[in-house]
């Protein structure tokens, strides 16, 4: 089935309502509730149908938002190109274990990022111990 149609489905149309409904109906980036909202895959994965992601894969956006954080990862992806498949697997660990408060012998601080943003826009800010 192609993703055009999958997309049409209804049991994507379900599914998205749910995400959008977990969401509190608002973008979880900004807030946003006066607009449209789209249900964003953050990755794909060969032989899953849209609507067999799991819910951490799902984030209801509004349009703008949607299109930035598309474009963030599409520069991401862009980003790590080069990178080996040992870089890739260090990094992935890094970013792990950053995220979930851990730091690398110190070598990193533990990054504060709220789960939502202040206001609109990207405002979260790195602590530093």
């Amino acid at each position: 089935m192609k993703y055009s149609d999958q997309l049409k489905d209804f049991r994507w149309k379900e599914r998205s309502g749910q995400i959008k409904e977990a969401a509190g109906n608002r973008c979880e980036e900004c807030g946003e509730d006066e607009t449209r909202l789209d249900v964003h895959h953050s990755y794909y994965q060969t032989g899953l149908l849209a609507w067999e992601y799991p819910d951490e894969a799902l984030h209801c956006l509004c349009g703008d938002c949607h299109e930035i954080r598309a474009q963030e990862e599409r520069e991401l992806l862009k980003a790590i190109h080069p990178l080996t498949r040992w870089q890739l697997y260090e990094l992935t660990k890094h970013i792990r274990m950053t995220l979930n408060g851990q730091s690398a012998g110190n070598a990193y601080p533990p990054m504060d990022l709220p789960l939502r943003p202040r206001k609109r826009g990207w405002d979260c800010e790195i602590q530093q111990p």
